[in-house]
């Protein structure tokens, strides 16, 4: 099992890794352990949520949908009512802690990230003759890996739903083997097949994008830019410089990714030039929305009442068939641009 967890130890590390989180995820693992209700899984499958975008697209298709890492309001009634560590019963839940630490030693693995592993291995172990399969919106982070390794030793199906894009992607490491995938189209299920997907037997199904986002109108005269965070702030930062000293008279919105927080000197540069930062609230009146490769193009292209142009910062990021889509290389070329607006 231990080589279960580094594996998707490995996928975290790779991706984003910041010291502070391992405290979060362990206070969050040692409440979930106390406060989950007891609640046997009563469906012949087992559909976990790890972010609330996964959540909504679990729930269109399944009644009972189990969490895990969620926060926000109401919190603590979502991992009382809906944990899915609330699937073990509470005397085998002590021992979980021992399991963690033993594949923590073994592996000289955060004790937090084995104690996430041993919480679902027991989730799942537990459904072992109750449940088919297993499904999640997840693609390829820990929990995707953890889950897909563990419904294939135990001869469990796992299935997968598409929850953002992944035009683009290059190979991971480390692939899974999914026995069902639902995706937006055929080029996404292109990128699936080539890049998280190890398994040839895979069954594709087409479930289309629906947006979950409600647009508004800001309201606000003059050009418009939205700039699209996902998180990489090098980037954010070096737009936003770069779009504020080019002499056009607009306004910045900055858009905020949900699952990270900005950096203070990002902060204090968006103060000093009068950026909109932007947590929840999407414009659909804007004239250019800027992004590397965020799923929000879709939430752009399928909104009735936007009428400008995307401009993405990825020449992997391509949308065939899109007019209003363009892709350019560098932040010069999106300063050339803004310079036309």
């Amino acid at each position: 099992m231990s080589s279960i967890c580094r594996r998707g130890y490995k996928a975290y590390v790779s991706t984003v890794c910041r010291p502070g989180n391992y405290f979060k995820l362990l206070a969050y693992s040692l409440v979930s352990i106390c406060c989950a209700r007891y609640r046997c899984i009563s469906s012949k499958y087992l559909a976990v949520a790890f972010s609330p975008i996964e959540k909504h697209i679990l729930e269109e298709e399944y009644n009972d949908v189990r969490i895990y890492g969620l926060v926000g309001d109401g919190l603590m009634q979502s991992i009382r009512n809906h944990s899915v560590v609330g699937v073990v019963p509470y005397t085998k839940r002590i021992p979980v802690l021992f399991s963690a630490l033993k594949y923590s030693r073994e592996d000289s693995i955060p004790y937090s990230f084995c104690l996430e592993f041993a919480l679902l291995e027991k989730a799942v172990t537990e459904c072992i003759g109750l449940i088919d399969s297993v499904s999640t919106a997840v693609h390829y982070e820990r929990y995707a890996i953890w889950l897909a390794d563990l419904c294939e030793r135990y001869s469990l199906g796992y299935k997968l739903f598409q929850h953002g894009t992944v035009i683009g992607l290059t190979p991971i490491e480390n692939k899974i083997s999914v026995n069902d995938a639902y995706v937006f189209n055929e080029i996404e299920q292109r990128y699936f097949s080539s890049a998280i997907v190890k398994n040839s037997d895979c069954v594709y199904h087409r479930r289309p994008f629906k947006s979950s986002i409600t647009f508004k109108e800001s309201n606000i005269s003059g050009h418009k830019v939205a700039l699209i965070s996902q998180g990489d702030y090098r980037f954010d930062y070096e737009i936003i410089e770069s779009i504020v000293c080019c002499g056009v008279d607009l306004c910045l919105f900055y858009y905020i990714h949900p699952a990270s927080s900005i950096p203070r000197r990002v902060i204090k540069k968006c103060a000093s030039e009068s950026v909109v930062i932007c947590p929840n609230d999407r414009f659909s009146d804007v004239d250019l929305v800027v992004t590397k490769n965020s799923t929000m193009v879709y939430d752009y292209l399928y909104c009735s009442t936007f009428y400008g142009k995307i401009l993405c910062v990825d020449d992997q990021f391509r949308f065939d068939g899109f007019d209003s889509v363009d892709v350019v290389n560098d932040v010069q070329a999106v300063i050339e641009r803004v310079c036309t607006l």
